[in-house]
């Protein structure tokens, strides 16, 4: 693995930030468990800005499923996902509240989503005794199967049987359509949480990942089965992604792929030039079926141009 560094003129990026906002939160609000009623079946999940509203929303669902009760940090799904308030209000009133939030020191266990949550977990761990684990992805079929397992293990439930046809369906639209992923060529420009998540689903595929630009230094970066990565700009990423299938980036990468002549499939902050941004999700085994339809669409319609 080589990482490449181009010359940057600040420090951190989005995903940096995002962290660093949950660990404040985590460090100052949660109260002592003895101060509390304890709440064996709730749990705690920290969520990385790898994951947009409609993630999190079926996130919620999921654990919930299994007779959970999270308590989601930050939770957009109730607070960025486009809905209409009954009255008129400054601020929003959904997402998590400061009593669900000084009651995470009464959690039994605590969803790390998205490595740079790490840190966050920690602070619980040291402060409340509070174990954890770390999914580094929520999208794919293996990375699913390890999640949904970690909650039945949790809640001491079976896995319902709605997921267990969801992922028979996730199984087959693998299989019928792998023929539209093999040995593609796709570049990527990503923060370091959704970029692992994404290489892994698309490598599962069959794709050869052709370039790969982040914003900021993780751990992830070494670990990503890959020649290269980049830390840099858009820039760089223009000029390492000419020979591309397909470009993955958010809106702003738009002009690039115009120039290129390449479809360009948005991901990540931010989306402005879509209209489902805040609803789509990618993870589960529903999302991990829409991600690979609308990925496998882009290439069929680019098969169809050059046909013609």
């Amino acid at each position: 693995m080589i990482i490449l560094f181009t010359g940057i003129d600040f420090k951190g990026a989005l995903q940096d930030g995002f962290a660093a906002a949950v660990e404040s939160i985590v460090r100052e609000i949660p109260q002592k468990s003895d101060e509390l009623n304890a709440c064996p079946r709730q749990i705690t999940i920290l969520a990385s800005s790898a994951f947009n509203p409609g993630d999190v929303q079926q996130i919620k669902e999921i654990v919930t499923d299994f007779g959970l009760v999270p308590i989601v940090v930050p939770d957009l799904s109730g607070s960025l996902d486009g809905h209409i308030e009954d009255s008129s209000n400054a601020i929003t009133r959904s997402g998590t509240n400061v009593q669900q939030l000084r009651s995470m020191g009464s959690s039994a266990f605590t969803l790390v989503l998205g490595e740079s949550m790490r840190s966050a977990a920690q602070i619980l761990e040291k402060s409340f005794s509070i174990p954890y684990e770390v999914f580094g992805e929520l999208t794919g079929l293996s990375a699913v199967d390890k999640f949904l397992q970690a909650l039945a293990d949790i809640s001491g439930d079976s896995i319902p049987e709605k997921y267990r046809h969801q992922r028979s369906l996730l199984q087959n639209a693998m299989l019928d359509n792998h023929f539209l992923f093999g040995c593609k060529r796709v570049s990527l420009a990503l923060e370091p949480d959704l970029l692992w998540s994404t290489v892994h689903f698309l490598q599962s595929m069959g794709v050869h990942i052709h370039a790969a630009v982040t914003t900021t230094r993780s751990p992830l970066l070494e670990k990503l089965p890959i020649v290269s990565v980049t830390i840099g700009d858009l820039e760089d990423f223009e000029q390492l992604a000419a020979g591309s299938d397909l470009l993955i980036a958010n809106s702003h990468a738009d002009a690039i792929a115009q120039r290129l002549n390449l479809p360009l499939y948005r991901l990540g902050i931010p989306i402005f030039d879509r209209l489902d941004h805040s609803h789509f999700t990618k993870v589960g085994y529903r999302g991990t079926m829409q991600l690979l339809f609308d990925i496998g669409n882009l290439f069929l319609e680019q098969e169809a141009l050059v046909k013609h």
